[in-house]
C-alpha cells in the first residue's frame, strides 16, 4: 500500500496554536503510513522547518497572495501540488484564505480538501472589503471543501456558519498535547529556569503565552503593571512569545517606567516548564478560538483568568476558569488573579481529565488520521 500524501497549508511552521498542534500530530503518525508535506507563504524560516525535515517532510514556499495577486496564487498552488505527484488531502487551517486554496486544490485534482477553523473572529473585520472577502471565501469553502474540522463550535460557526447540516457535517477535533511532556516536571530543572528567568518564589508571577499581535491584547498588561505599581504588589509579568507588536511593548514598559514588572521571554520551546512556573494563567485576547494554550496551561496544573470574547468551551476543567469582561476594572481582574492563585489544582488530576475529554495530542492524531484515510 502506497503512503497516504497530505499536504498542510500555513503561513509558516512558527509556534502557533495550529501550527503546534500539527506537529503535536506528526510526531505521533504512522509516517511508514502517512507523509506529511507543508506549503508556506513566508520566505521566513519557521521554528518546525528543522524537526519537519528530520522526520521526513518537505516544505514548499510559495508568495503569499497579497503579492502575487489571487489568480496567481491559485497557479502557485496547483504547481506546487502538480510538480510534486499530487495530494490525496490537503488540510488548510488558514480560514478564509482556505476558499483560494480549496478552490486550487480542487483544480490539481486533490480529492479530500480539509478546511479547518481555529479562531472565532477576526480584529477590524467589518470593512466593507474584508465581507467581500469572507463571503467569497464562504462561498469558495461550500463549493470546493469536502470535510469541515473546528477546534470548537463557535471557531465553527464562525466560518461555516450554524446551520443544522454545517453542524452535522463538522469534525470537531480537539487541540490536544503532549500530556506526558506535563507529568514528568523536573524539580531541579524548574529551579534553573526560574533562576534563568529571574524569577523569584516570593512574587506572585503572571504568565502569558501569545504571539505579539494585535489580537492577543498585550496592551491589557501594561494597564495591569500600572496597578502593581501603584498599589506596590510585588509581582512579574511573563510574556511568551514573539511577534511584530514585541518590540512596541517592551518599549512602552521602558517609556511608562513599569519594565521591572516585566519579564519577556521571546519564543520557548519548554513550554510546560515555563507554565510549571506561572502562579496563574492570565489572557485577555480580544477574540479565540480555542487556544491551545488554555489547554497548556490546565495541564500544567495552573487556574486560568481569560477575557469573556473567549468561549466558556475552555472550562473543560470546573472551577478552573474565570472570565472577565475587558471593560471591567483592573482591580477585578487582579482580584480574580488571587483568586485563582489561592484556588488550590490538582496537577494529575487536571491532566487525567484532559485525557479523559480527548485533549492528548494522540486523541487529536486518531481523529485527523481517520480522516484523512477515510
Amino acid at each position: 500500500m502506497s503512503k497516504i500524501k497530505v499536504l498542510h497549508v500555513f503561513q509558516q511552521m512558527s509556534r502557533g496554536g495550529a501550527e503546534t498542534m500539527i506537529m503535536n500530530i506528526y510526531r505521533k503518525i504512522d509516517r511508514e503510513k502517512i507523509q506529511f508535506d507543508f506549503l508556506c507563504m513566508s520566505p521566513q524560516k519557521g521554528d518546525y522547518d528543522e524537526e519537519i525535515k528530520k522526520l521526513g517532510g518537505n516544505i514548499y514556499i510559495i508568495p503569499s497572495p497579497k503579492e502575487r495577486g489571487p489568480i496567481n496564487h491559485i497557479k502557485d498552488i496547483v504547481k506546487v501540488i502538480k510538480e510534486h505527484g499530487g495530494y490525496d488531502a490537503i488540510h488548510i487551517p488558514t480560514m478564509f484564505h482556505s476558499g483560494i486554496v480549496c478552490f486550487a486544490a480542487y483544480i490539481a485534482h486533490v480529492k479530500k480538501r480539509i478546511v479547518h477553523s481555529h479562531n472565532a473572529n477576526e480584529f477590524n473585520d467589518n470593512t466593507l472589503k474584508r465581507k467581500i472577502y469572507r463571503g467569497i471565501s464562504r462561498v469558495l469553502i461550500k463549493l470546493f471543501c469536502t470535510d469541515r474540522v473546528a477546534c470548537g463550535i463557535k471557531a465553527r460557526e464562525y466560518l461555516f456558519g450554524k446551520s443544522k447540516k454545517v453542524e452535522k457535517n463538522t469534525l470537531l477535533v480537539n487541540n490536544g498535547i503532549e500530556l506526558e511532556e506535563y507529568k514528568n516536571i523536573n524539580k531541579d530543572m524548574l529551579e534553573e529556569k526560574i533562576n534563568e528567568l529571574g524569577l523569584s518564589k516570593t512574587e506572585l508571577i503572571i504568565g502569558n503565552v501569545a504571539r505579539f499581535e494585535e489580537q492577543k491584547n498585550h496592551v491589557f498588561f501594561l494597564k495591569l503593571a500600572h496597578y502593581l505599581k501603584d498599589k506596590n504588589i510585588n509581582a512579574k509579568i511573563v510574556l511568551v512569545g514573539d511577534g511584530k507588536l514585541r518590540e512596541e511593548i517592551q518599549n512602552r514598559t521602558i517609556q511608562e517606567e513599569i519594565d521591572k514588572y516585566f519579564v519577556f521571554t521571546g519564543k520557548r520551546k519548554d513550554i510546560p516548564y515555563i507554565m510549571s512556573i506561572f502562579d496563574v494563567f492570565v489572557m485577555p485576547s480580544l477574540y479565540e478560538g480555542f487556544p491551545l494554550t488554555i489547554v497548556e496551561a490546565l495541564a500544567a496544573g495552573k487556574n486560568c483568568v481569560i477575557s469573556d470574547t473567549i468561549s466558556i468551551e475552555v472550562e473543560v476543567i470546573d472551577g478552573t476558569i474565570s472570565f472577565v469582561n475587558l471593560n471591567d476594572r483592573i482591580e477585578k481582574w487582579y482580584d480574580l488573579i488571587i483568586n485563582a492563585k489561592q484556588k488550590r489544582t490538582d496537577k494529575l488530576s487536571n491532566i487525567k481529565k484532559l485525557e479523559e475529554s480527548g485533549y492528548s495530542a494522540k486523541s487529536s492524531m486518531e481523529s485527523l488520521v481517520r480522516l484523512y484515510m477515510k
